[in-house]
């Protein structure tokens, strides 16, 4: 349980990532509290997608000036969290890409 009252927490749930594709989802938040992203991505058949990574990115709606505030990937579960601060007229983008490969040498 989490006593910080100023601590919004947001679940995802999106639909399954196909190798090679990216899947946005842009969100408004509550402007200057301290908000939790935090979801699981999964591949197809549901199968947790270990190691996918998440980027959030800033964006200026008044002249469209886009800032990176980071990446985040999902861990042994598919699951990821990432804590944003947000400014009240940004707009956020989450961009999930699905997990490499693992390259088995051949």
């Amino acid at each position: 349980m989490n006593n910080n009252k100023n601590l919004n927490c947001i679940l995802i749930r999106g639909k399954s990532l196909k190798p090679g594709k990216k899947n946005i989802l842009n969100l408004t938040l509550d402007a200057e509290k301290s908000t939790l992203i935090k979801g699981t991505v999964y591949e197809g058949k549901c199968v947790p997608s270990v190691g996918a990574s998440i980027k959030v990115v800033e964006i200026n709606p008044l002249n469209k000036k886009r800032k990176v505030l980071g990446y985040t990937y999902t861990d042994d579960k598919g699951e990821y969290q990432f804590k944003v601060i947000p400014i009240s007229y940004m707009l956020y983008e989450f961009t999930v890409y699905s997990a490499l490969k693992q390259w088995n040498g051949e």
